[in-house]
């Protein structure tokens, strides 16, 4: 296992920035989304995100941080004053020990995102690795929408700079599939 420096993180660390990969949590929600058999507990987990907010691979939303402040946070997540996420010397090392304690590929070319409005079938847009990822997008938007469906004849093709994947991860070079949408 690696040592603990700035250039390392143990696996309970990972774990907590693996809990931020998709998005902004309170300690609430991290607590849901860490692994049971770690069995990480509530002090444990104020622990290590004091330390990974020191060690500049996460930072709050919701004001001045402090220790104290961390421990007084309430268990249920709705009450919770601070949401952190990661930022990019934190993406950085959860990355690079994504396949060291996942055991998968870290691979972002199935990445994608879409924008529409499914309330009222304005249409939208599939930003994606490919055209057929994109597609494949489409297809599954498509099936969960009972008010409207995608006109596969309004589709416009371009290729695109890149897109925002996640809130840390921004991506190079990709796709974009336009659409209108149709009342079923």
């Amino acid at each position: 296992m690696p040592e603990k420096d700035d250039e390392n993180l143990t696996q309970t660390e990972w774990e907590v920035l693996n809990s931020l990969a998709d998005g902004r949590e309170c300690l609430g929600t991290m607590e849901t989304l860490l692994p049971e058999e770690l069995s990480i507990s509530r002090p444990k987990l104020e622990e290590t995100v004091w330390e990974l907010c020191q060690r500049g691979l996460i930072a709050p939303d919701g004001g001045q941080l402090t220790v104290e402040a961390l421990r007084a946070e309430p268990e249920e997540y709705i009450d919770q004053q601070f949401w952190f996420g990661m930022i990019e010397k934190g993406v950085l090392l959860w990355e690079k020990y994504y396949t060291v304690f996942s055991g998968e590929i870290n691979d972002w070319s199935e990445s994608w995102r879409g924008k529409f409005d499914a309330q009222t079938g304005q249409g939208g847009y599939v930003d994606g690795a490919s055209r057929q990822v994109c597609l494949a997008a489409l297809d599954r938007i498509d099936g969960q929408n009972k008010l409207w469906y995608i006109d596969r004849e309004s589709l416009d093709e371009a290729e695109i700079d890149g897109f925002q994947a996640k809130y840390y991860k921004y991506l190079k070079g990709w796709h974009r599939i336009s659409f209108k949408m149709k009342k079923r």
